[in-house]
């Protein structure tokens, strides 16, 4: 399985979400934004964890890319 975090919660987000829940070996483990409310709707329907720091995102978890 890939790991996968995603750094930013803008226009371009839902694209690439649908990209990525399209991969079979690939699950979104993070999602990060500035603006926390940003970040948490862009985690709706995923089992993902929030962050709006994306140095904190990166030295948590064990990203993959």
């Amino acid at each position: 399985m890939i790991k996968v975090g995603i750094i930013g919660c803008g226009l371009i987000l839902p694209m690439h979400k649908k990209s990525l829940l399209n991969l079979e070996d690939v699950k979104i483990t993070a999602i990060c934004d500035i603006d926390e409310s940003a970040a948490k709707r862009g985690a709706e329907g995923l089992d993902c964890n929030i962050y709006t720091d994306y140095k904190k995102m990166i030295d948590t978890e064990e990203l993959d890319t």
